[in-house]
Protein backbone atom coordinates (compact mmCIF):
# COMPACT_ATOMS: atom_id res chain seq x y z
CA UNK A 1 0.00 0.00 0.00
CA UNK A 2 3.05 2.17 -0.39
CA UNK A 3 2.37 5.39 -2.25
CA UNK A 4 -1.30 5.84 -1.41
CA UNK A 5 -3.39 3.61 0.81
CA UNK A 6 -6.70 4.24 -0.93
CA UNK A 7 -5.31 4.86 -4.41
CA UNK A 8 -2.96 1.89 -4.79
CA UNK A 9 -4.24 -0.94 -2.57
CA UNK A 10 -6.09 -2.74 -5.37
CA UNK A 11 -2.83 -2.99 -7.33
CA UNK A 12 -1.16 -4.78 -4.41
CA UNK A 13 -3.98 -7.33 -4.28
CA UNK A 14 -3.81 -7.89 -8.02
CA UNK A 15 0.00 -8.23 -7.92
CA UNK A 16 -0.31 -11.15 -5.50
CA UNK A 17 -2.83 -12.87 -7.75
CA UNK A 18 -0.72 -12.32 -10.87
CA UNK A 19 2.68 -13.33 -9.45
CA UNK A 20 1.55 -16.34 -7.40
CA UNK A 21 0.95 -19.84 -8.65
CA UNK A 22 -2.84 -20.21 -9.03
CA UNK A 23 -3.02 -23.25 -6.79
CA UNK A 24 -0.80 -21.65 -4.10
CA UNK A 25 -3.47 -19.19 -2.99
CA UNK A 26 -6.86 -20.08 -4.45
CA UNK A 27 -8.70 -21.51 -7.40
CA UNK A 28 -8.54 -18.70 -10.00
CA UNK A 29 -12.03 -19.62 -11.23
CA UNK A 30 -13.59 -19.16 -7.77
CA UNK A 31 -12.08 -15.95 -6.38
CA UNK A 32 -14.08 -13.82 -3.94
CA UNK A 33 -13.31 -10.30 -2.76
CA UNK A 34 -14.70 -9.12 0.54
CA UNK A 35 -13.90 -6.58 3.19
CA UNK A 36 -15.26 -4.19 5.78
CA UNK A 37 -14.55 -0.49 6.25
CA UNK A 38 -11.32 0.22 4.33
CA UNK A 39 -11.51 -3.37 3.03
CA UNK A 40 -15.03 -2.64 1.82
CA UNK A 41 -13.72 0.34 -0.11
CA UNK A 42 -10.98 -1.83 -1.58
CA UNK A 43 -13.56 -4.45 -2.56
CA UNK A 44 -15.60 -1.72 -4.30
CA UNK A 45 -12.50 -0.67 -6.21
CA UNK A 46 -11.49 -4.24 -7.12
CA UNK A 47 -14.80 -5.05 -8.79
CA UNK A 48 -14.45 -1.97 -11.00
CA UNK A 49 -10.81 -2.74 -11.82
CA UNK A 50 -11.09 -6.40 -12.87
CA UNK A 51 -13.65 -9.12 -13.58
CA UNK A 52 -11.53 -11.91 -12.04
CA UNK A 53 -13.66 -12.09 -8.90
CA UNK A 54 -16.78 -14.23 -9.18
CA UNK A 55 -18.41 -12.70 -6.10
CA UNK A 56 -17.84 -9.70 -3.86
CA UNK A 57 -19.13 -8.52 -0.49
CA UNK A 58 -18.46 -4.95 0.59
CA UNK A 59 -19.38 -3.82 4.09
CA UNK A 60 -19.24 -0.18 5.22
CA UNK A 61 -17.13 0.80 2.25
CA UNK A 62 -17.22 4.34 0.92
CA UNK A 63 -19.04 4.44 -2.40
CA UNK A 64 -20.64 7.04 -4.62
Amino acid sequence: MVGGYYRQSHKDVMAVLITSSPSAIADPDRLVAMGWSAGGGMTDKLVTYTNRFKAASSGAGVSD
